[in-house]
């Protein structure tokens, strides 16, 4: 019924799919909405969420999506079966990684997905595997977003927007229950964190010999010197109680270490951390998260009670709950400020 109400309505609608423009901005409610209505409706409490490579990039903050959606049908009392789907990979994203890498990354994501223990079950299967195994269940078991799945299309960039309806409607008993805690990650950590501190993520990818990056790499989220020189200067002012510790990919940490910061409070998190997940310690463990611009490790603290400030353009896939706020569960604590350029983000810096 709704799919056949975008249909007709669509051709009326003015706009573009510019991330923010109306037609664009209704296509991805009514999409999410559609599958909430099928969730109410399940028939089994055994789901399979499928990631497919073919459609779905390599980051760890869309696949984190994923594991969350994952997480919150566990805690609804599913059987939840995570199955990665390989060997086809979608040029326009993993093609910032270098080709040699691919199944390494792969193997990364079911190391992540393991660790994270939001699924009964994981398995990684080519797609003619997959629909031999899985094509006489579509109507036995249930799948998350199961047309799209099993027309290939991607469905990554509509989970945030899936939860976001979904947690709006949860008592608040349940989101305590779903969202992460630091519990789950402290393991994760190589040795014991300041008491107080600030964990701040920037980003700066480039290619490297000794990284798994291409020289399709965007650069387009890099922090500039200037950016990273100014938010550790009024950080330290504002908050001088309080240690700063970088959170970033290990290459991008060594090249942070060249611009030479002189502050004895700052730290950076791979003298802590053993990972990602010991990044998301350093998250979790927190007085503030402070993101500019940067990438998916902002997907911890999004979906956590921590305090957070998020400096970032207009988001692509995601419906923010209002203009202030990314998501329904978040409370006044977190802090979402939409900045376009640099320019933006240091008028917005100087003004902390």
């Amino acid at each position: 019924m709704i799919r056949k109400l975008i249909k007709f309505t669509w051709g009326f609608i003015p706009g573009t799919f510019k991330a923010d423009s109306l037609k664009n901005t209704i296509y991805k409610l009514l999409i999410s909405y559609e599958e909430k209505i099928k969730v109410k409706y399940h028939k089994t409490k055994t789901i399979n969420i499928v990631y497919d490579c073919a459609v779905s990039p390599p980051t760890y903050g869309d696949f984190i999506y994923i594991l969350m959606v994952s997480r919150y049908f566990k805690k609804k009392k599913y059987k939840t079966n995570l199955i990665i789907i390989n060997g086809e990979y979608r040029k326009q994203t993993w093609q910032r990684v270098k080709k040699k890498l691919y199944e390494n990354k792969v193997l990364e994501l079911k190391k992540l997905a393991i660790n994270f223990k939001s699924q009964d079950k994981i398995e990684i299967k080519n797609w003619k595997t997959f629909i031999l195994d899985y094509e006489n269940k579509k109507n036995v078991e249930e799948f998350f977003f199961k047309e799209r799945v099993f027309n290939r299309k991607r469905i990554y960039s509509h989970s945030f927007n899936f939860l976001n309806l979904q947690l709006k409607s949860e008592k608040n008993s349940f989101q305590k229950k779903f969202l992460l805690d630091k519990k789950g990650f402290d393991s994760f950590l190589k040795y014991k964190l300041p008491k107080r501190y600030i964990a701040l993520h920037f980003r700066y990818s480039k290619k490297g010999r000794m990284n798994e990056f291409s020289k399709h790499i965007s650069t387009k989220r890099n922090i500039s010197y200037d950016l990273f020189k100014l938010s550790i200067e009024k950080l330290s002012k504002k908050y001088p109680d309080l240690k700063l510790i970088i959170i970033s990919e290990r290459s991008a940490i060594k090249e942070f270490k060249k611009f030479y910061i002189k502050n004895s409070n700052l730290f950076f998190a791979d003298s802590f951390s053993k990972n990602i997940l010991g990044d998301a310690a350093i998250v979790l463990n927190s007085k503030l998260y402070f993101q500019v611009k940067g990438g998916g490790i902002y997907t911890f603290a999004l979906f956590s009670n921590v305090n957070s400030i998020y400096i970032h353009n207009t988001p692509t896939n995601e419906l923010t709950y209002n203009k202030s706020r990314y998501s329904s569960w978040q409370n006044t604590n977190h802090r979402y400020i939409v900045a376009n350029s640099d320019k933006e983000i240091e008028t917005l810096l100087k003004n902390l």
